[in-house]
């Protein structure tokens, strides 16, 4: 609708104001911002085979990096959409006539885009996501300006924020006296106390720092001490509107670009920076119910190999053919009931597959020892509470992919809860995608085991 009364009266406009109202109806979510795509312009060319050398670890990003041009955001934004990673960028920020970005300034810019990605700040958003950004920004930052590559210090554009204007502030004429930060380096944190700070600078003492509202119609925080915040704490460099356009992909796109990054290697990068970021990289040990989460959750979300043929649906090329349509998210889960699966570790199985009917259309749920014992074809939310347990005899994991192939399931995902004592020479039936959720340090062939340690 925004974009349409523009049009209307783009004759009334100047170029310049078109191209304002653009980018205040993208950064308020109400229109998608005007992209162009192209190929990797000539600077940041030149940054990414310097970097190959120099930084292999973020050469890998930026080879992976779909480049965007628009006017649409004043400055420049990333985000991750099924799978790609996409750079975009004003080129009146990056060329401007006037000031244009130097090559260690872009540089700079880059790495800041990449570190918003590894942190997972679009994952770990919290309430309010602009401060939350801001919060980001300054961690991010910090680290940057003791990175180095190739023996030469890594710099940012003027109007970025950094985490020593908190824990040393400066008083600024016209705004309360913050005190200073002395929590951890961790953004949530950051993000608690700027949420504290932002709500002195919108009232202050006797709301001083309001001024000018009275009468406006403008709601609290709309007036001097919030424009003052947001001018003091706000990043000038980056438009985090785009990044919050993130799916639900990004965490497992990024995981698997991450294990190529840390193989290419560190290059020349050194300083406290490069420190930081190993030690950031470093695997941290996850619940195993979390780590499942991450793996069902591409299954959800992307199209994946999960398509059939069928003459119900035209082909796309008007071919004398069948076309093609992507299976419903069906997930067949088989639960281990044999005897050496204790009470508690079934306890723990049904709750994760609790969680799961809210996401699945369809969930069949078979328990299985040394044969299929029962099948439930549609199970529900709290279907387990009248299910009887039957197996608890010896265990052999054949019949699951026997029974899966004989009743035609083999393209969908399956799921596999057990103890992992049983003979691992079985026939899989050409079922492609086997997630196995085992105990101890057990690991089954074909497929993709979660260990529950």
């Amino acid at each position: 609708m925004g974009e349409q009364v523009i049009n209307a009266n783009k004759a009334a406009f100047t170029e310049e104001q078109t191209e304002n109202a653009c980018s205040a109806l993208v950064a308020a979510g109400i229109i998608a911002p005007r992209v162009k795509r192209i190929r990797i312009p000539p600077p940041f060319e030149d940054i990414s085979l310097s970097w190959i050398k120099n930084a292999p670890f973020f050469a890998e990003f930026m080879f992976r990096f779909h480049f965007f041009e628009t006017r649409s955001i004043p400055t420049v934004g990333v985000n991750c959409i099924r799978g790609n990673i996409n750079f975009y960028f004003n080129p009146d920020f990056i060329y401007g006539s006037t000031k244009p970005l130097t090559h260690k300034e872009m540089e700079g810019l880059i790495v800041h885009e990449i570190e918003h990605l590894i942190r997972l700040h679009r994952e770990r958003m919290l309430e309010d996501a602009l401060l939350f950004y801001s919060a980001g920004d300054m961690l991010i930052n910090e680290n940057i300006k003791t990175l180095k590559i190739n023996n030469a210090v890594v710099v940012l554009p003027q109007g970025a924020v950094y985490l020593d204007m908190i824990r040393n502030p400066k008083r600024v004429p016209g705004s309360p006296a913050i005190p200073p930060y002395h929590g951890e380096p961790v953004t949530e944190p950051v993000y608690r106390w700027l949420t504290g700070i932002r709500q002195q600078f919108q009232h202050g003492n006797e709301g001083s720092y309001d001024t000018g509202t009275a009468g406006t119609g403008k709601k609290p925080g709309q007036g001097a001490g919030q424009h003052l915040f947001e001018d003091m704490f706000n990043s000038k460099i980056d438009d985090h509107t785009i990044l919050d356009t993130s799916d639900a992909l990004t965490e497992s796109t990024l995981g698997k670009i991450i294990e190529s990054a840390v193989i290419s290697g560190w290059g020349t990068m050194g300083g406290t920076g490069a420190e930081a970021l190993q030690a950031l990289l470093k695997p941290a040990h996850i619940p195993w119910t979390q780590h499942l989460r991450r793996v069902l959750s591409p299954l959800l979300y992307d199209y994946g190999p999960y398509f059939e043929h069928t003459w119900a649906r035209r082909n796309r090329r008007n071919l004398p053919l069948p076309g093609m349509r992507r299976l419903s998210n069906k997930l067949l889960i088989a639960v281990d009931t044999s005897g050496s699966i204790s009470e508690s570790l079934l306890q723990q199985f049904f709750t994760e597959i609790e969680k799961m009917t809210r996401d699945f259309s369809q969930l069949i749920l078979m328990q299985w020892d040394t044969r299929i014992t029962n099948v439930e074809t549609a199970y529900k939310k709290g279907s387990w509470k009248n299910i009887p347990l039957t197996g608890r005899g010896g265990t052999h994991v054949q019949c699951v992919f026997d029974w899966t192939q004989e009743h035609g399931y083999t393209k969908y995902p399956l799921l596999i809860f057990t103890d992992g004592y049983f003979d691992y020479d079985f026939d899989v039936h050409g079922i492609q995608h086997i997630i196995w959720v085992v105990t101890g340090y057990h690991h089954i062939p074909q497929g993709k085991n979660i260990a529950i340690l």
